[in-house]
């Protein structure tokens, strides 16, 4: 039996196995959706209290393995694990595909390594140390990117990786992430000269009336 076939076996023993599993215990998908539902959660108010150093001493070794593994990202993993429990508990209204959670992947590691590569090479590990920058997972990300590629393409190459997660993670194209990137640009735009010259003119109004 060749290495493929063997390889093949076990992946095909090791879905039986987790199908009958979850028969054994008599789980319906629904009922699988909810637990998944119920950690995340759980996760997310566990994480918040962790960083708001209220949760004891296993806040505590949760905010250190946040830290070290996201660093400063440590402080976005509550709230991400709050959307994926309310897009997994609406199911009908949120449809997730597995390339979405890949480019999610994908895009997660980017920024991590964005974050990393931000900081000074030379002090790269003492800032995965101190849980800062992108964490262990920017330390790993960065590391063999700037040893062999240098600064430059290591910075393309990190917001390549960026973009195409975007893309994969809303399947989209470019056009339209460009689309509505000045759209949401122009609105900030609006809104900020509305509420310059607007604050302007009351204040104009008020002097007025004041005279």
């Amino acid at each position: 039996m060749s290495k493929r076939q063997k390889t093949n076996r076990n992946r095909r023993n090791y879905d039986d196995d987790a199908e009958g599993w979850t028969e054994r215990l008599g789980l319906s998908e629904d009922t699988k959706r909810g637990i998944l539902v119920v950690f995340l959660f759980v996760g997310a108010l566990l994480g918040l209290l962790a960083l708001l150093d209220v949760a004891g001493a296993l806040g505590r070794w949760i905010e250190i393995a946040l830290g070290s593994i996201f660093g400063w990202s440590r402080f976005a993993v509550p709230f991400v694990l709050l959307v994926f429990g309310f897009i997994y508990l609406y199911p009908d209204r949120y449809e997730v595909k597995r390339v979405q959670l890949f480019g999610f992947g994908v895009l997660v590691l980017s920024i991590q390594g964005l974050l990393h590569m931000t900081i000074d090479p030379a002090v790269s590990i003492d800032v995965a140390i101190a849980r800062a920058g992108g964490g262990y997972v920017g330390l790993a990300l960065t590391w063999p990117l700037l040893r062999f590629t240098g600064s430059m393409a290591s910075w393309i190459i990190v917001c390549a990786s960026f973009f195409v997660g975007i893309l994969m993670t809303f399947e989209t194209s470019l056009e339209a992430l460009f689309r509505h990137s000045s759209r949401l640009n122009g609105l900030f735009r609006l809104k900020w000269l509305s509420f310059r010259y607007g604050g302007r003119r009351g204040e104009g109004g008020d002097t007025e009336g004041v005279i």
